[in-house]
């Protein structure tokens, strides 16, 4: 059913000053604050302070629903976070709408709240909270289509009785065609009064490179929750304008800057490779690199630099093209050496492999041919999406938005046909076709493993006939040892891998579930949202090739620490075994053997601290992400980059946590944690006491009498939050926690140090 009344008259505006007063009354009714959790009358200095607070803060919106003149309705959007997630909520006022009930009212405003959320900010997901009385208002939730979560997720809600829904953008562009009435998809919404500063990314190169960052936003945001803006300079004057005091770039400086010269750059097509063509190519390219450090020097931000593949053609001997033994392909081969070592030198700087998508597309598939001649773009059409997927899967790097599980299915996935139906036996899997191509994915699955991502499995069968195949068939590769958890039962897929989830302690933005079955990878999109679900090919034989390319398995190295990671798990359940047979805290904590490290950042320890800032998001105190160049500045200023490595009897050693910390930045005599990251798989072993206790003896040394901590809230930082609380900081005004160091926190007395530097 749609609304189909007389609409035109209904407006949405953005609430001002001469409003406020207006809404405190409103927001005082009685049956109003009933359906709070604040169910106090809020008195004028508690509101003043609230939209003071509110206007300026570009996490909230509130907005006005009129009919005519008249305000029906206070519309509130709350903790709009970058990711694309915003909680709202609403409440009638005391004025009412001619000839329209108060249904007709609640139909209009979610109507135009949903719009709003999904057209103006451009959500992923709009989320609600409602008492589990107000039966009329989830009622109309659920004809919108949102969804329940568990209530045990949100603290709110098992407190104070509460329902907490979740509408995706999904679901909303498929259902408001029929849900939303055409007289309110007609009416014109305000301009955001926050409009979000994205990231910019900017395209530096000799050629055209506009319809290659023409749809770049649209693809990164199918893959991952980051948005940006892009920006192409007229081509071959990037650098120019960045080295031109007063133009916009280097006004505004980008956030990204992609340094995309080809090889045909530097040497003209159908141009003779002569001893002298290619001293000249040399000589231009080593312009090219002097402005890439020049840069680095005058900018921030993250550079990533295209390698070089000949594309177009050239004229070359048979001898010349075979095994690179030409002096053009000589040439190149040593330019990419010295890009590859200038990006090693700069900091934030990274490689980008162009040359593998050429290579994937192949050469005549790359060259633009006539579009060259037509407009200087630099390569053909199918260029575009690959190279898309390439660059989004360094971004999802960067930010540490790349998985780090699999959940993978059985029946059709890891081998072919029902094993329920078919037996152990009688499934596809072995030398020939088609069990061979289930064979060569296996091999395929097994060595991401050997990368560092844990395999779990997740699928819909008996669970001692399913893993009967890994005991006991012939031609099995993946081994039960290879599987850190399962999930093998009858419940929804998406049920089972939160609980994988909460178990082995990942974000569900960490996981990638793999399943032949389009309604299976449809239910989990569905109702784990987070979870990277790719749409796989029909074809099993080309999975390993489209994974191997898809951008959340996308590396920018690969550390020990990674490598190790499924190791270090099952430590993790090794440890919780201990727990639960230990008689308390106490002696479970003895018997760990734990020795600690608590030592300033060096070399050896640089790219960890800079995974740890990049990828954690649970254990995460303010979710700064620390550039090479940051923390050098930091450390320029005096200020400590702390990395924390454990080692326990079960075999553990790996550097768990990275800290910043200033000394007198922002508060006379006060050491300030700027942030403070940790893997979670650590939790519950007093390491963050051990780490505080030691930072406060840092501060004290420094000649400090106050240790700060900030906790900035997000979504998945609950584990966080606590951490400072629980060690008898004092909560001070935006969410900072003091500890006067007269009282420095202990250090716990089941660590040894192994040293402090």
């Amino acid at each position: 059913m749609r609304l189909d009344q007389n609409l035109e008259q209904f407006t949405l505006r953005i609430a001002v000053d001469s409003d406020k007063e207006d809404i405190r009354r409103w927001r005082n009714q009685p049956h109003v604050r009933a359906s709070m959790i604040n169910q106090d009358e809020i008195p004028p200095e508690t509101h003043m302070i609230w939209w003071d607070k509110t206007k300026s803060d570009p996490a909230r919106r509130v907005f006005l629903l009129c009919f005519g003149a008249t305000p029906v309705a206070v519309l509130n959007f709350f903790d709009i976070t970058s990711d694309g997630s915003a909680w709202w909520g609403f409440y009638l006022t005391d004025q009412t709408a001619p000839d329209h009930d108060e249904l007709t009212i609640w139909l209009t405003v979610e109507s135009i709240a949903l719009r709003y959320a999904f057209e103006r900010l451009n959500l992923r997901w709009l989320l609600c909270e409602t008492r589990a009385t107000n039966t009329p208002v989830l009622m109309l939730h659920d004809r919108f289509g949102f969804e329940t979560l568990p209530s045990d997720d949100f603290a709110n809600a098992v407190e104070h009785d509460l329902v907490v829904k979740r509408l995706n953008r999904d679901t909303y562009d498929s259902c408001k065609d029929h849900l939303i009435a055409p007289q309110i998809t007609a009416i014109n919404l305000p301009d955001d009064p926050h409009p979000p500063q994205l990231p910019r990314l900017a395209f530096i190169g000799a050629a055209n490179w506009d319809e290659v960052a023409a749809n770049l936003s649209g693809s990164i945001e199918a893959h991952c929750p980051l948005r940006l803006k892009t920006h192409v300079p007229p081509f071959g004057q990037g650098v120019l304008e960045l080295l031109t005091p007063g133009s916009d770039m280097a006004e505004n400086p980008p956030d990204y800057l992609v340094f995309c010269d080809r090889a045909e750059d530097f040497l003209p097509p159908l141009t003779p490779a002569t001893e002298t063509a290619i001293s000249e190519m040399e000589s231009r390219f080593d312009v090219y690199l002097d402005d890439i450090r020049r840069l680095r020097e005058m900018y921030g931000g993250h550079f990533l630099v295209h390698d070089l593949h000949l594309v177009r053609p050239h004229v070359q001997s048979l001898n010349d093209m075979t095994a690179r033994q030409g002096p053009l392909n000589a040439a190149i081969d040593r330019m990419n050496r010295e890009l590859a070592q200038t990006c090693t030198e700069l900091a934030d700087c990274t490689l980008l492999p162009v040359s593998r998508i050429i290579e994937q597309i192949g050469h005549d598939a790359a060259d633009s041919g006539k579009y060259w001649l037509m407009g200087r773009f630099p390569y053909g059409p199918r260029f575009t999406p690959a190279y898309h997927r390439l660059l989004t899967g360094a971004l999802m790097a960067l930010h540490g938005l790349t998985a780090r599980a699999l959940v993978l299915d059985l029946d059709n996935t890891l081998w072919g046909g029902v094993i329920g139906d078919d037996g152990t036996f009688g499934i596809q899997l072995g030398s020939d076709y088609p069990g061979n191509q289930f064979t060569a994915f296996q091999h395929f699955v097994k060595s991401l493993s050997g990368r560092g991502l844990v395999l779990t499995l997740c699928s819909k069968n008996t669970e001692n006939t399913a893993l009967a195949a890994f005991r006991d068939h012939p031609d099995m590769v993946l081994c039960e040892s290879d599987l850190l958890t399962h999930r093998i039962n009858w419940s929804a897929k998406s049920a089972n891998i939160a609980e994988i989830a909460a178990e082995i302690d990942l974000g569900p933005g960490s996981l990638m579930f793999i399943d032949d079955n389009p309604m299976e990878r449809e239910e989990v999109r569905q109702n784990l949202p987070g979870v990277i679900v790719p749409e796989m090919p029909a074809d099993v034989a080309q999975w390993p090739g489209f994974l191997a390319s898809h951008p959340a398995l996308c590396a920018l190295q690969l550390l020990d620490q990674d490598r190790d990671r499924a190791t270090k798990y099952r430590i993790r359940q090794q440890i919780l075994q201990v727990e639960q047979s230990a008689p308390d805290k106490q002696s479970f904590l003895r018997k760990l053997g734990m020795k600690i490290e608590i030592a300033t950042m060096r070399d050896a320890t640089r790219a960890r601290a800079l995974q740890l800032f990049a990828k954690t998001n649970q254990f995460n105190t303010t979710t700064i992400r620390y550039s090479e160049q940051k923390l050098d500045t930091i450390r320029a200023e005096n200020g400590d980059i702390l990395t924390v490595r454990i080692k326990d009897k079960f075999g553990s050693d790996e550097v768990i946590a990275a800290l910043v910390v200033t000394y007198g930045a922002t508060v006379p005599d006060a050491a300030r944690i700027e942030n403070f990251v940790m893997s979670c798989r650590v939790l519950g072993r007093g390491v963050e006491t051990a780490i505080l206790a030691e930072i406060c003896r840092r501060a004290l040394a420094r000649g400090c009498a106050t240790l700060l901590g900030p906790i900035v809230e997000t979504e998945r930082n609950q584990p966080c939050r606590d951490v400072y609380a629980r060690h008898d900081f004092a909560a001070q005004p935006d969410g900072v926690f003091a500890c006067a160091l007269d009282k420095p926190v202990a250090f716990p007395d089941w660590f040894e140090y192994i040293s402090s530097v």
